[in-house]
């Protein structure tokens, strides 16, 4: 059932503080916007607890917001400059919706098989959801954010990913603490590092953890943990790659030598 709404409705209210990573965790729910990733949501059998779009967005789109709809989501026509006070970009699109966190632990993570990506402090939303979709790309079996990394659910991770965010297993949490459960899994520890062992010649262990450092700082303390290091063989002046880069390569040169 559709209900039209204003500013003082107690669900957009929940809407509007999901903007924030306190609200996000007050309400073990996070914000999505637009069509596609609410289709991408849809499809990957993501419940959509509460789903807010203009009178424009929802004509345009009808099929998905009743297909919302079938699936239980509470659904609210507002005004626009209701729905630009709900979203999280600049330029809205005319729908924003919640949906219900749905974290893994670190053990499920590392009980999935295949490379876990480490996100060690990244602090880029961009370079984070980047490397989720490369994650999925490349089979990884999951990600965890540590050591002060930014909100795995933050709007512009959420955005970045571009649906990965649905499909993969996703755990945040402590960095010493994924270490310890590395080692009890017997789950080899690689690092991103420049005085590593170039990625061309370096022979992946199987179901291996990479670890990809902060923009700036690095990986730190991973270094002192990691079974080896590795890096990605340059020319030129480059000091280093984007984070999100250099991850995505290593990703795919041991997706690459698995199929070969």
């Amino acid at each position: 059932m559709v209900t039209f709404a204003g500013t003082h409705n107690e669900r957009l209210r929940i809407l509007r503080a999901l903007r924030e990573r306190k609200g996000r965790r007050k309400f073990s729910r996070y914000l999505i916007e637009g069509p596609t990733l609410l289709q991408e949501a849809l499809e990957s059998g993501i419940a959509i607890d509460t789903l807010a779009a203009t009178q424009e967005a929802y004509d345009r789109h009808r099929a998905l917001m009743e297909w919302a709809e079938s699936t239980g989501a509470a659904t609210y026509v507002v005004q626009e400059r209701v729905l630009a006070g709900l979203a999280d970009t600049t330029t809205p699109q005319g729908i924003v919706a919640a949906v219900p966190e749905h974290l893994s632990s670190f053990e499920d993570v590392l009980d999935a098989g295949g490379p876990t990506l480490v996100l060690a402090g990244i602090g880029d939303p961009g370079n984070a959801g980047t490397l989720l979709r490369s994650a999925e790309a490349f089979e990884a079996g999951g990600v965890c954010f540590v050591d002060d990394a930014v909100d795995a659910l933050s709007p512009k991770v959420v955005r970045a990913a571009m649906g990965a965010v649905f499909r993969l297993k996703i755990a945040r949490g402590d960095g010493l603490e994924l270490a310890r459960l590395a080692q009890e899994h017997r789950r080899p520890i690689l690092v991103a590092d420049l005085e590593g062992e170039a990625c061309d010649r370096f022979e992946f262990p199987a179901n291996f953890v990479l670890v990809i450092g902060h923009e700036r700082r690095g990986p730190a303390a991973w270094l002192e943990r990691a079974d080896a290091r590795v890096r990605i063989p340059q020319g030129g002046r480059v000091e280093s790659l984007n984070a999100a880069m250099a991850g995505s390569i290593l990703l795919y040169e041991a997706a690459r030598k698995r199929s070969t």
